[in-house]
């Protein structure tokens, strides 16, 4: 199958690179378990809509964009820098080529991280679920309100539509392609050989909760700021209001305005995220965690942890704690 990988100015280089390399791997491993097959199971081509950078010095195969066939049976955008997403939206020749492979039954097209905001561009996401980086996640909502954006999901499928988080979450997601094209067994031999997991834990796991400062409204500032300083402690939504000199109902609907949170959530994501601080650190037992963060109910915290991190504390500090990461350099 003829696979072609989109590249212009601003592009992740790995988000390219690295899908190519599985790819071309995934021939390799296709032929020595299926030796009668000829030739290569995937055609790969690097197709260069850059006006200003010449990838043809790589040894990747690369040609210019007026060099495309007209169809393709995968279209996979890679990923790009986030200074660039708001000029590439605005290239119409990377639209015009996602638009003429999607008019094709017989091509898929698929984006890496923030490529989705080029495949949304088209219209092909409205109405679908789709993901992308997690630091993008209100951008891209903004922008494309007509999507569905999963927030916990690495990998959405939408009957040969494909999104995927985070850039390198491209070695997981290829191996999920290829186990589509070639069968799991070649997927599976492929993951071992490459030291790749088939799965991943949901993106909310590696989610870093922004403090969300990025507004002018100066009383709601400093609401934020007492409930980041204070966040073990009770904190009584009338007294924020009565010390800042709002009402209840306009604290909460300017806090809402100007950071997408209730002043609760927004505590919520707080503490949480000191949570996954003393997680990382392996000096606190976990059940001791909930009270130094301002909760006495180790359920609750549990339930509120799982839900904005989308793994339990025991896993969250197995994946992340000093402890852990010096075991696989060691």
């Amino acid at each position: 199958m003829k696979v072609a990988i989109i590249v212009f100015e601003g592009v992740v280089f790995s988000s390219y690179v690295g899908p190519y390399d599985i790819f071309a791997k995934g021939n390799h491993i296709y032929k020595t378990l299926f030796p009668r097959y000829e030739g290569n199971r995937f055609d790969i081509t690097i197709i260069n809509f850059s006006k200003g950078q010449n990838f043809k010095n790589s040894v990747l195969p690369v040609i210019d964009a007026d060099e495309a066939e007209d169809f393709y049976d995968l279209v996979l955008i890679s990923s790009m820098e986030f200074t660039h997403i708001e000029g590439l939206m605005k290239q119409e020749n990377i639209q015009a080529f996602i638009k003429k492979q999607l008019s094709s039954p017989q091509t898929e097209v698929a984006s890496i991280c923030t490529g989705a905001f080029l495949l949304a561009c088209t219209g092909a996401l409205n109405g679908k679920r789709a993901t992308t980086h997690w630091s993008a996640f209100d951008y891209f909502r903004k922008t494309f309100p007509d999507v569905e954006l999963l927030d916990d999901k690495v990998i959405t499928d939408e009957n040969g539509i494909y999104t995927c988080g985070g850039a390198f979450t491209f070695a997981p997601f290829v191996l999920y392609l290829i186990e589509k094209y070639c069968g799991r067994e070649t997927a599976v031999a492929l993951s071992k050989f490459m030291l790749v997991d088939l799965y991943k834990d949901p993106q909310t796991s590696y989610n870093i909760f922004s403090l969300q400062h990025t507004h002018n409204d100066e009383p709601i500032q400093k609401v934020q700021q007492k409930l980041e300083s204070e966040f073990q402690n009770d904190v009584s939504i009338d007294r924020l209001a009565r010390d800042h000199g709002m009402s209840r109902r306009t604290l909460l609907r300017r806090f809402k305005t100007a950071t997408g949170n209730t002043p609760s959530e927004y505590l919520q994501r707080v503490r949480v995220e000191a949570a996954k601080k003393y997680l990382e650190s392996d000096r606190i037992q976990i059940d001791h965690i909930p009270s130094l963060i301002g909760y006495e109910d180790y359920g609750f915290f549990l339930k509120l942890f799982k839900k904005h991190v989308g793994v339990s504390p025991k896993s969250y500090r197995q994946k992340f704690s000093k402890d852990h990461i010096e075991a696989l350099t060691a």
